[in-house]
């Protein structure tokens, strides 16, 4: 098996149009808001594979109920027209399936990535079953005409190994996966399953993951089933900007150094000259799926170009007279990759943040838009839930 060092390019909870993905109807622009579950796709060039994650992070079980034999789906798409599914060449039995998502565990999906032309895509992740059924709950940006990464060292372990950056939660994600067609035996010489160090580019030790924690000294032993995946997640420190390198241990099987790494770089910095020239409104969408809708317009003659930091757009924060508060935050890119976005001179762009249920009550909605402050609304509504 090979040993995974990965970069992380890009994951979004997205906030778009409408997009038909599966037969049963058309495919929303958000995971559901009362959804427990995580998702999160990359793009992983070292080996041209696309990886979707859905995770369980609650501390409960969840029930996950698939109409046919299609766990998910895979869509790319050129300036909005789809080029591309992953459920195209391929055929799906037609029964029911139920299976009992566990607490911490995950759900890895690994997909050749299709021999495009060089340019821009979107690429789109669709869950099949749980409460976002049908609906887009990732997206990442894909180029395909650029020179692959040196390809990761090899390993011994049956097992693979996987880090990732999560971007909305600012968490490290590690994940262990059984991609063989037994069950493998998990030996744990203490309650330490993991550990993960952040160096920095002295290569001193800037933080760990174990520093604060105590372990139980009994042994623990665990079995991994084939396909099946652990998934152990970790905040990240507040650290100085600069670049850094983190690893990520694992001690269940027998390693005898970090079983993945990847970069990290913190502190960089943007600015926006331009933004006095935007204006921005929202207003609320009643119906059976409500929304609440944000428009950024350009009010000059000349496109403006919008840096935001950390590769976040916007965080929508809702709070009831009944003390409810629901906050959705986006991302289309690594916690620590910067992006761009060009807006015509006149034009306007919009995002639609589809509501959980809500009981009754009066709402205001507080939108911030991150590469203007992450501290001051530019726009806000209000709404009734009756």
């Amino acid at each position: 098996m090979k040993k995974k060092s990965t970069v992380l390019l890009t994951a979004l909870l997205i906030v778009s149009l409408l997009v038909p993905v599966f037969a049963a109807g058309p495919a929303q622009a958000a995971p559901a808001g009362y959804d427990p579950l995580g998702y999160y796709l990359y793009n992983m060039e070292d080996v041209n594979q696309f990886y979707f994650l859905v995770t369980n992070p609650s501390s409960q079980s969840v029930n996950l109920k698939f109409s046919s034999g299609q766990d998910y789906d895979l869509v790319i798409r050129q300036n909005g027209k789809i080029v591309w599914k992953d459920s195209w060449n391929k055929s799906y039995t037609q029964s029911l399936r139920q299976e009992n998502f566990l607490p911490g565990h995950a759900k890895f999906y690994k997909i050749d990535a299709p021999k495009l032309g060089k340019g821009s895509y979107t690429v789109q992740a669709v869950f099949a079953a749980g409460p976002s059924t049908g609906r887009v709950v990732a997206e990442i940006q894909w180029r395909v005409g650029q020179a692959a990464p040196e390809k990761p060292s090899a390993d011994a372990s049956l097992l693979d190994y996987y880090l990732f950056e999560a971007p909305n939660t600012d968490e490290l994600l590690f994940v262990v996966e059984n991609n063989t067609d037994r069950t493998i035996k998990l030996n744990f010489p203490s309650s330490k399953e993991f550990d993960l160090i952040i160096y920095n580019s002295y290569w001193e030790k800037a933080w760990q993951d174990s520093w604060a924690k105590w372990y139980s000294q009994s042994v623990k032993k665990e079995k991994l089933a084939p396909g099946q995946a652990k998934v152990y997640r970790a905040k990240l420190p507040k650290l100085s900007r600069g670049t850094y390198t983190a690893h990520a241990y694992f001690y269940g099987a027998r390693l005898t150094g970090p079983a993945a790494t990847m970069k990290l770089k913190v502190g960089t910095q943007t600015t926006n000259p331009n933004l006095s020239q935007l204006s921005f409104g929202a207003w609320y969408n009643g119906g059976k799926q409500p929304q609440v809708a944000f428009e950024v317009k350009n009010t000059s003659t000349k496109p403006i170009t919008i840096t935001f930091p950390q590769g976040k757009t916007l965080e929508v924060v809702v709070t009831g007279d009944n003390g409810v508060s629901w906050r959705y935050s986006d991302s289309y890119r690594s916690g620590n990759t910067l992006m761009t976005k060009e807006l015509a001179g006149g034009g306007a762009s919009y995002s639609f943040i589809y509501l959980p249920k809500l009981p009754e009550g009066k709402y205001s909605v507080d939108i911030y838009y991150l590469a203007y402050s992450d501290q001051k609304p530019v726009a806000s509504t209000s709404f009734r839930i009756w």
